[in-house]
């Protein structure tokens, strides 16, 4: 699966925080050749300073843990793709609030400025009428 995706569609995506889960771990053979394959594709891939800014590549058996964690156990797997989606879900929101906090910071100065400049003209406009009147 991960052949065919194409990571030039992730352009919404914030590159600075990432979480890559390699779901059916379970039934991977050679599990360090994959995740060094897995590794070597995002390098080439992935926008590399994105990929040195805390992006990370969880392996996950997601039906195996899921049984696990019915019986009471919280497999290593299971419980490292928790904690890391912890740190990063709250990060990429508040990222993503600031980024919108700055574009509408923007906006309401642009239209502060804009009807500033525009009382002004209006003022000035107003004043050469009337001394054209006098």
């Amino acid at each position: 699966a991960f052949d065919h995706c194409d990571l030039e569609d992730l352009s919404g995506v914030q590159r600075r925080r990432t979480l890559f889960i390699l779901n059916k771990w379970d039934i991977i053979e050679d599990k360090e050749a994959m995740m060094d394959a897995v590794k070597r594709k995002l390098d080439n891939h992935w926008v590399t300073e994105a990929r040195s800014q805390q992006s990370e590549v969880l392996p996950l058996a997601a039906t195996v843990d899921l049984q696990h964690l019915r019986a009471g156990y919280l497999s290593d797997r299971l419980s490292r793709v928790i904690e890391t989606l912890k740190e990063v879900v709250p990060h990429n929101m508040k990222l993503s609030l600031q980024t919108r906090y700055r574009w509408l910071q923007h906006l309401v100065l642009r239209i502060g400025y804009h009807s500033k400049r525009y009382l002004q003209h209006a003022v000035a406009l107003e004043k050469g009428i009337q001394s054209q009147t006098q």
